[in-house]
């Protein structure tokens, strides 16, 4: 017998010893584990489902890609519970974000693609809020679009708020791409043109809408080309747009509750004189961009709105020696109710003097703001 075969029969038999030791204290710590309540995993999967909406972020604008550091996605990596909870909960995935550009040769297999057939899958047959970045031009008609945007056009009955951006470089892309849809659920359109983009966007896709009061427009849309519900509208915001297209828009919309006008250029430097039929609904108004005292004031006496309770003009300049101040005061004079005015810090505070002096008996509250985001 090899002299050393006791002594390694000995050592094995003390390790086989430990291993039985180790294994004890490892299933005492697995039970002990195991015994403890994460109370955030007591909860009813209702209630979790609750917290997981609260934690589910809007888009406020365009975003480059999906992010899995956020909610939804971010829900479904943390544990197998949140998992499943997270995944058979419709209402965390109907926010559906799709972009197709003209070099993405297969958009059905990216990972954009891919997290938009999940999140329709997933939404089941909620309504639907759409942010659709297409930039390639749709030459192909309907059925040379990705399955994806085909899934989602068909899925028209559930569109609730819409956002499209595109490249109008085909200039009956809203023909091509959205052609006649069902739109009875639909309560927000934003369309944004790409600003480098030719030609106009021509569309009668949303001409019937019974349920769309929001829309906004952004980058220079002709709204002769554009047709939609006017009339039904109760909020309108226009960014980038000519000051010709601005007062089309408020012609043609006479129920608006809140209107912004954000115009891509001053108004001209002569405003007819005539004052607009009155909006009798409508209770705030916001003017960006105007940067010419009296050029602002000449467009605002030409508004007739009775029943404004709130006027905000940023990024502009006004001040009390401007040759249209009386425009100015004649628009408050026709805005008996406006009772809270809002402008930006820079604004010159002398221009504010001959309103209370010329309305010493009315309340009006004065507010600064500084513009962050359109």
């Amino acid at each position: 017998m090899h002299p050393h075969t006791a002594r390694m029969r000995a050592r094995l038999a003390e390790i086989d010893e430990q291993l039985l030791l180790l294994q004890k204290e490892k299933t005492t710590l697995q039970n002990a584990l195991a015994a403890i309540i994460y109370p955030v995993l007591t909860l009813p999967p209702e209630i979790t489902s609750e917290i997981f909406a609260c934690s589910n972020i809007e888009f406020y604008d365009f975003p480059s890609q999906l992010n899995a550091k956020v909610a939804p996605l971010l829900l479904t990596h943390v544990c197998r519970t949140w998992r499943d909870i997270a995944i058979h909960d419709p209402t965390l995935w109907n926010r559906v974000y799709f972009v197709w550009r003209g070099s993405d040769h297969n958009p059905d297999s990216s990972g954009c693609g891919l997290l938009a057939k999940a999140y329709l899958e997933r939404a089941g047959s909620l309504p639907l809020d759409l942010m659709l970045d297409i930039r390639s031009t749709v030459e192909a008609g309907r059925s040379g679009l990705p399955r994806v945007l085909q899934d989602i056009i068909a899925r028209s009955s559930q569109w609730r708020k819409v956002a499209l951006r595109h490249g109008a470089s085909v200039p009956t892309l809203g023909h091509r791409f959205l052609g006649h849809l069902d739109l009875t659920t639909l309560e927000t359109l934003h369309l944004a043109r790409d600003r480098y983009s030719v030609g106009f966007f021509h569309s009668s896709a949303f001409a019937v809408a019974p349920k769309l009061r929001v829309v906004r427009l952004d980058n220079n849309y002709n709204r002769s080309s554009i047709m939609l519900p006017w009339s039904q509208l109760t909020t309108i915001r226009i960014y980038h747009c000519t000051w010709k297209t601005c007062i089309e828009v408020l012609g043609s919309a006479p129920n608006l509750v809140d209107l912004t006008l954000d115009p891509a250029i001053p108004p001209p430097n002569h405003v007819p004189d005539a004052i607009l039929a009155p909006h009798l609904h409508l209770k705030r108004l916001s003017v960006r961009g105007v940067d010419v005292d009296d050029r602002l004031n000449a467009v605002l006496g030409r508004l007739n709105l009775p029943n404004l309770e709130e006027l905000e003009v940023l990024r502009g300049s006004m001040s009390s020696d401007s040759e249209s101040q009386p425009g100015l005061l004649s628009f408050f004079r026709r805005s008996p109710k406006l009772s809270r005015f809002i402008c930006n810090p820079e604004s010159r505070r002398p221009f504010l003097l001959p309103l209370i002096v010329e309305m010493p008996n009315r309340h009006l509250a004065i507010y600064y703001r500084t513009l962050m985001r359109s």
